[in-house]
């Protein structure tokens, strides 16, 4: 035997043939669980208040700075979670309580001995005494999970207490289609919720029964006792009653099934699943009453084949009857049936997204008309996009930081201003903010650096689309600190912008806040004055360094009572915290209003519930190059079919303050939003002028439209189900891989452009997409963002008996073009690489042009692209040059001539400009800079001298391109000496340069090539 002393009470535990005495824990020890369980219970509860509170705070905060209630925003969320979290956990552990509590109150005083009966008596002597301690935990790990689940559904409960009409009808029971996007959800969640209940409750009922008694399986003679068998009785009789309902929802659903060839209800739903749901519904109705007759009987026989019956039918009926009328009787004649249902599928599809009021016109894109003509149909023309705004940040970065803290967004946005002659044109557009990631490596990681000084970007930068200077750089026409240029701009700090950081403390007692307008090294920092920020008095600091993690928000001095907290400073972060129920635009953009900077973005209502409405994926069909730039701020992945533009926001970038207005007030989803949040959406007639000139057709949305299109341009359900008619967007022209090949699957993203439609007489500010067919052009389709005609969508349809080349087949012709391959070779070695501009699409009356500028830029790390040549695509010729003008007039010229223009003479001109463009071409340089050289031997040193001038300037970090084509004009005049010296018509004197001389003017080489001009 073998004793332990241990202070306390000992007790004997008999181990074989030994006797162990222990003593049991201590209290102390017995605490120690108890208390930790505490500390973790409060440090939770501490963490969820601070969550809840700050956002209180937050929203507070907007509501006063925003003069709107989107406080009620906050609290109409968290009554109606509060509400449903605890009425869902409620029913959960009332209905599995209530039945484990019945079936342990009819548990038998006592059952015949068994070898069954001995093991469950062990099991029960364990569970028996902590049985109300087991019970109650079971009920809260069930009410929590379910109440959990369901503060989910808020969205759905708010609509169907809140729900308008559509004042549609479907066709098939003539509901209005509210019912389907309001009710039917609900209804289907909570005969879902009552299912689950009362199936948990029938699992936890019978091991209950088992557990004491009244259910034996192995035991001779009664298995279940009559008690036991009611209880379960009813429940299986709710279960199969629950199962009725679901069957008669599940009618109403076949509005959405994907059984035919598109979504919406089949031939096989409408005449073999319809009648089939309604035996279904009688049959487990019928299954339910059996069950609760069975209360009175001694066996489950009759409610057994019963529920049996019901399976069997459910597969045979519900199953395998539609799929042999699927397969038999339509998938033959699949056109034939279909038909009428396809009809309704192409109506309601084009009426869900806004695409049933499209205008199609015949487009010739016939690529014949002369320079003149082709110039004279005015508008598209005046002001070709040249600057990509997807490839410039670097640019924007080396040109206009200016500071180097100061960062622009890795996607810059595209908008119109008019010109000082009052003349719209697109710019290329951005806004200066703080970029955390810009700091020096020794500065980043400083809790006072990130979060006290460096907390505001500053400043507005904006270039034409085309305006570039003789090196390739953009021409800014609103630029530097403090800002130039023909917009005017009162307060050009940014406090709330794409890049500012999780949150900044402003209104310290330091130096003040680094800002590009004044010296902190001389105590001059500025010093926030906008209404934006909330106080860190008191406890606030506590919960606030509990929300972010940060003991510096309680321990450093840098906080005193004055101080202020900016955070939720992302406008896309703001407007979705304000309005919860929109998905909102991947690309907000900058605009000037007013002198002040102000943020634009575009909210989407949608909803699954549109019958017949083809179902798409969010994510999936606004995939294209731009979201790999933008991943963050890409919808989510969710099937939708119906999706209306709905709510325009603002967000003022220097206090924050959120702003939402109605775009479309006959959205019956907006319509109930507004009830379920009154007064925070402002009516139309509320929104400034000044925001209405520059707002945008928005892109996403123009994503999901053009998605559809590719096939619902098509109404007649026999071209429609035949496919032949299928287009599809082209994938990005502007996408390479290292061997130079189109090998990308991402789609072109759609480009906002300055354009004159053929039947219109202004131009306008649209959002264009080309379509094609088996890679030709097929369509061209565009949406205005004029006041006059927004949201129009046109398409321009090609003659499907041409051949007219598309963006892809274009690109490839750039690429083939031996002028531009031999340049491409040259700039991209070496320390250099070439970048593909966007592949523009232009209609101009009924001729068609391609443009794509070609951007050259160093590998050095501080490097930036700039513009060096332009591609132009017209008739199927390539034209190549300096400017746009220059490689128009090379592409007109081979298409009106079929060869290229004549080899410029020794001393020949520059070409001059296009008419009506304002692309600016390379300076004009004289193309006899120095003494004409008297002898063969000066000509050919001459020729040396400018041949080592071209390679130097190639050379320099960044090409020196203006320095590379003055060296060019010499070499050419040199060679021209030499042949007019010797009489000889070498290469050289016929073409003006040698072919090894990269370059527009050294590739005249061939008979296609440019004029050399400046």
């Amino acid at each position: 035997m073998i004793f332990g002393r241990i202070r306390g009470r000992s007790t004997l535990h008999d181990e074989g043939e030994c006797v162990v005495l222990r003593n049991p824990p201590s209290r102390r020890q017995l605490l120690l669980a108890p208390v930790a369980a505490l500390i973790v219970v409060l440090l939770l509860l501490l963490s969820v208040f601070s969550s809840k509170y700050t956002d209180l705070l937050w929203f507070r905060d907007v509501s006063r700075i925003s003069k709107s209630p989107y406080t009620n925003v906050f609290s109409v969320q968290l009554q109606t979670k509060v509400a449903l979290f605890f009425g869902y956990g409620l029913l959960m552990s009332l209905i599995v309580g209530a039945n484990v509590w019945v079936a342990y109150r009819i548990r038998p005083p006592y059952r015949p001995q068994s070898l069954e009966q001995e093991n469950l008596d062990r099991y029960r002597s364990v569970v028996e005494p902590h049985a109300r301690s087991m019970f109650i935990a079971l009920l809260g790990v069930l009410a929590l999970i379910s109440g959990s689940s369901g503060t989910g559904s808020w969205r759905t409960w708010q609509l169907w207490i809140n729900r308008q009409p559509f004042g549609v009808q479907d066709p098939v029971f003539h509901k209005d289609i509210g019912y389907y996007a309001f009710t039917y959800p609900l209804y289907r969640q909570v005969v879902g919720f009552a299912f689950g209940a009362f199936f948990f409750a029938t699992l936890a009922a019978i091991a209950t029964h088992y557990l004491f008694g009244a259910v034996r399986v192995q035991t001779r003679g009664e298995k279940v006792i009559p008690a036991a068998r009611a209880h379960i009785s009813v429940l299986l009789g709710v279960l199969a009653a629950l199962k009725a309902v679901f069957y008669y929802l599940d009618r109403y659903g076949m509005v959405f099934s994907r059984r035919g060839s598109v979504t919406g209800a089949s031939y096989t739903d409408i005449h073999a699943r319809l009648p089939v749901l309604l035996m279904l519904v009688f049959a487990a109705a019928l299954c339910a009453l059996l069950f609760i007759a069975n209360l009175r009987s001694r066996g489950f026989l009759l409610p057994g084949v019963a529920f049996a019956l019901l399976v069997a039918s459910s597969i045979l009926l519900g199953f395998v009857y539609p799929l042999v009328v699927q397969s038999v009787q339509v998938r033959p004649n699949e056109l034939r049936y279909e038909r009428p249902y396809i009809q309704r599928n192409i109506d309601a599809t084009r009426k869900a997204y806004g695409i049933n009021e499209v205008k199609t016109e015949p487009f010739q894109a016939a690529g014949t008309a002369q320079l003149p003509e082709l110039t004279a149909a005015g508008g598209t023309l005046d002001h070709v996009r040249l600057l990509d705004p997807n490839k410039l940040k670097a640019t924007f970065e080396q040109l206009q930081a200016i500071r180097q803290y100061y960062g622009f967004a890795d996607t810059l946005d595209i908008d119109r201003y008019a010109d000082p002659d009052g003349q719209v044109q697109d710019y290329v557009v951005g806004v200066r903010e703080a970029d955390l990631s810009k700091l020096p490596a020794d500065q980043r990681g400083n809790w006072l650096n990130e979060h006290v000084l460096y907390t505001h970007g500053t400043g507005f930068v904006a270039v034409p689309t085309d305006a570039v200077t003789a090196d390739g750089k953009p021409n800014f026409a609103v630029k530097d600190i403090p800002t130039t240029g023909f917009l005017k701009i009162d307060e050009p700090r940014v406090y709330f912008g794409e890049l500012s950081p999780a949150y900044s403390i402003i209104g310290s007692p330091t130096s003040g806040e680094v800002d590009g307008l004044s010296d902190i090294s001389q105590g001059t920092g500025y010093r926030y004055t906008g209404p934006a920020g909330i106080t860190l008095g008191g406890i606030r600091r506590l919960l606030y360094a509990v929300r972010f993690r940060e003991p510096n928000l309680l321990i450093s001095s840098a906080i005193d009572g004055n101080a202020r907290i900016l955070y939720g400073r992302s406008p896309r972060d703001r407007v979705q915290q304000v309005a919860p129920y929109l998905k909102l635009d991947s690309d907000p953009y900058p605009a000037v209003i007013n002198g002040r900077i102000t943020w634009i973005l575009d909210g989407y209502t949608t909803s699954a519930g549109y019958p017949y409405a083809q179902l798409t994926d969010l994510d999936k069909v606004t995939r294209d190059t731009t979201t790999t730039l933008r991943p963050g701020e890409a919808l989510p992945s969710e099937q939708i079919n119906y999706i209306r533009n709905s709510v325009k926001a603002t967000v003022d970038a220097f206090d924050g303050s959120v702003h939402l207005y109605t775009w479309d007030d006959k959205d019956p989803v907006l319509k109930t939003w507004k009830k379920v949040f009154p007064g925070t959406v402002l009516d139309k007639s509320a929104m400034p002028a000044g925001v209405l000139e520059h707002l945008r057709y928005p892109e996403d949305l123009f994503k999901v439209q053009r998605g559809l299109l590719e096939r619902y341009h098509v109404t007649d359900p026999t071209m429609f189900f035949s496919r032949q008619q299928d287009w599809s967007v082209p994938t990005d022209p502007a996408v390479h891989d290292p061997d130079n090949k189109l090998t990308t699957t991402v789609k072109q993203p759609p480009y906002y452009l300055v354009l004159k439609q053929p039947a219109s007489a202004t131009r306008s500010f649209s959002l264009t997409t080309p379509f094609v067919f088996k890679n030709n052009l097929a369509a061209f389709a565009s949406v205005s963002s004029d006041k006059a005609d927004y949201g129009t969508i046109r398409i321009l349809t090609v003659p499907s008996t041409g051949s007219v080349q598309g963006p892809g087949q274009v690109a490839q012709a750039f690429r083939s073009d031996a002028r531009f391959s031999r340049d491409e070779t040259q700039l991209g070695g070496g320390s250099s690489s070439v970048i593909y501009g966007n592949l523009l699409t232009l209609p101009v009356g009924q001729q068609l042009v391609y443009v794509q500028p070609i951007y050259v830029k160093s590998k050095e790390d501080t490097a930036y692209p700039t513009l060096q040549r332009v591609l132009v695509g017209y008739g199927n010729k390539v034209g190549y040059g300096n400017s746009f003008s220059e490689a128009l007039r090379d592409a007109v010229t081979q298409t009106s001539t079929g060869t290229g223009p004549a080899p410029p003479s020794p001393g020949g001109t520059p070409t001059p400009p296009v008419s009506g463009s304002s692309s600016p071409a390379p300076p004009n340089v004289s193309s006899s800079p120095g003494p004409v050289p008297a002898t063969v031997a000066e000509a050919v040193t001459e020729a040396l001298a400018a041949e080592k001038a071209a390679q130097d300037a190639l050379q320099k970090s960044p090409p020196d391109f203006a320095a590379y084509d003055v060296a060019q004009r010499r070499l050419r005049d040199a060679l021209g000496r030499i042949a007019q010296l010797t009489n000889t018509p070498t290469a050289g004197a016929s073409t003006g340069t040698p072919s090894s001389v990269p370059g527009p003017s050294a590739a005249s080489s061939s008979s296609a090539a440019p004029s050399p001009s400046g």
